[in-house]
C-alpha cells in the first residue's frame, strides 16, 4: 500500500510539474524536451531529481506494458492466433518467457539506442511515444486475433458470437 501511496504521489507530483510548466497543449508539444522543462520550471534545486522522476514513470510504464504485452502474445499464441513456440513457458519458472523476449528485446533495443541519442528528457519523452503507440499496436493486433479466432472457430463448427467476437473487435480496430 505504500508503494501505491508512494506512486501516486509521485505521478501527482509530475503532473502538477508539467501543468505548471505548460499552460497549453501546444506549448507542451512544441517543447522538444517538455519534461526536462517541466522539471526546471518547477522546482529548479531539484530539477535532476524530477527529471529521474520523470524517466522512473517511464521505466516502470515499461515495465507493466511489457509484462501486460507479454501475456497478450502467450495467450495469443495459445489459442493459436499467433505463432504456437510464443505459447511456452519457461521449464523451471513457468512464465511466458518467450512472448516476453518478443516483446521485451525489441523494445530493450529500442530504449538503448534513444538514451545513445537524446539526453534523458528527450529519450523519455520519445520513449513514452513510442511505448504509446506499441500499446495502440497491440490491442488493435488482439482486435484483429478476435477477428480471426471467430472464422477459425466458425470452421470447427463452434459458434461464437458475431456482435462480440466480429463487430466489437473491428470498432476497436477502427
Amino acid at each position: 500500500m505504500m508503494a501505491i501511496v508512494f506512486s501516486g504521489f509521485l505521478f501527482v507530483l509530475g503532473s502538477y510539474a508539467v501543468v505548471e510548466a505548460f499552460p497549453s497543449a501546444p506549448s507542451f508539444a512544441s517543447d522538444p524536451a517538455p519534461y526536462t522543462t517541466a522539471a526546471e520550471r518547477f522546482i529548479p534545486p531539484l530539477a535532476h531529481v524530477l527529471k529521474a522522476l520523470f524517466i522512473t514513470s517511464v521505466a516502470a510504464s515499461f515495465i507493466v506494458a511489457n509484462t501486460q504485452t507479454s501475456r497478450v502474445i502467450y495467450h495469443g499464441a495459445r489459442e493459436g492466433v499467433w505463432p504456437q513456440r510464443l505459447a511456452e513457458v519457461h521449464p523451471r519458472f513457468r512464465t511466458p518467457w518467450l512472448a516476453s523476449l518478443a516483446f521485451v528485446l525489441p523494445s530493450l533495443a529500442l530504449a538503448f539506442v534513444g538514451a545513445r541519442v537524446w539526453d534523458i528528457g528527450t529519450a523519455s519523452g520519445f520513449l513514452a511515444t513510442v511505448g504509446t503507440l506499441g500499446l495502440v499496436l497491440m490491442y488493435g493486433l488482439t482486435n484483429l486475433g478476435l477477428v480471426v479466432l471467430w472464422f477459425r472457430e466458425r470452421g470447427h463448427g463452434r459458434s461464437r458470437s458475431p456482435v462480440t467476437w466480429l463487430v466489437v473487435p473491428m470498432v476497436g480496430i477502427a
